[in-house]
């Protein structure tokens, strides 16, 4: 299929989507599946998540022209959306497979676990999802995950320690969180107020992953890169700011701002 006629259909299946209709989303996506080619080729989110493919693997990359990454997350989405949980999990690990790193996919990818009442599986593979995030909001994302699988095994303590840790690792989308706090609050009989070094340390003591090693990927990346790359140096800074709240990004993202606006 020549990538007019794939981008066009692309962009009708996500309106569709948008839309909630989604078995014509689906019908259309039958169409985009039944024209496929073999693809043995990769595309990408965005250009962190490509640098951080190349670091992690060590592979070059051939990138696709057509992107069968968004199809597949597509057509998952929409076979999630009608209760098809086991086919979606199937397109989410198609797509995963061309961009690892996609963490929106890669959490469908193990929502469709808990949708299926395989908490074992969602564990597991929420523990593997935190290898590919690198945004706070994905760290706050995998931490809600634990918090989930502690809440259903009634383990109320770890589960409100793992929501707390959720809320401070990405606080601009806190919203999110108060309603499950005060579900767990409420299955708890009463309020704790852990302070951010005890949660610190229960997570070390459950070997639960904290963000340091993709700090460091993305601090490497952003040295290898920054004067060949501005746009993509720009995003790993403001990545690596929300992420650690470190002025020193703040200092560089500020001075390349002001760069930008003399020179307009």
């Amino acid at each position: 299929m020549d990538k007019i006629k794939f981008d066009y259909k692309l962009s009708k299946i996500e309106e569709l989507l948008n839309n909630n209709k989604y078995y014509d989303a689906i019908d259309l996506c039958k169409e985009i599946e039944d024209d496929e080619s073999s693809i043995d080729k990769h595309s990408f989110n965005n250009g962190i998540e490509y640098y951080l493919y190349l670091v992690t693997y060590n592979l070059n990359v051939v990138k696709e022209s057509l992107d069968y990454r968004k199809f597949y997350n597509l057509y998952g989405t929409n076979l999630m959306l009608i209760g098809k949980y086991l086919e979606a999990r199937e397109y989410f690990k198609k797509s995963l497979e061309i961009d690892p790193f996609d963490a929106l996919v890669r959490f469908k990818f193990t929502e469709t676990f808990k949708l299926t009442n395989d908490l074992e599986a969602y564990f597991i593979e929420s523990n593997d999802a935190i290898n590919y995030c690198y945004r706070a909001i994905d760290f706050q994302r995998f931490y809600r995950n634990i918090s989930e699988y502690y809440f259903r095994h009634e383990n109320f303590v770890e589960a409100l320690y793992m929501m707390l840790f959720a809320k401070y690792v990405y606080e601009d989308n806190i919203d999110i969180i108060y309603p499950e706090l005060s579900r767990i609050y409420d299955c708890l009989g009463k309020e704790l107020d852990p302070s951010i070094d005890a949660i610190i340390n229960f997570m070390n003591n459950k070997n639960i992953w904290l963000p340091t090693d993709q700090i460091d990927k993305l601090n490497y990346i952003y040295n290898k890169i920054y004067e060949s790359d501005a746009i993509t140096s720009y995003d790993i800074l403001k990545v690596l700011y929300e992420l650690t709240y470190d002025p020193k990004y703040k200092e560089m993202l500020d001075s390349i701002d002001n760069i930008i606006e003399k020179g307009k």
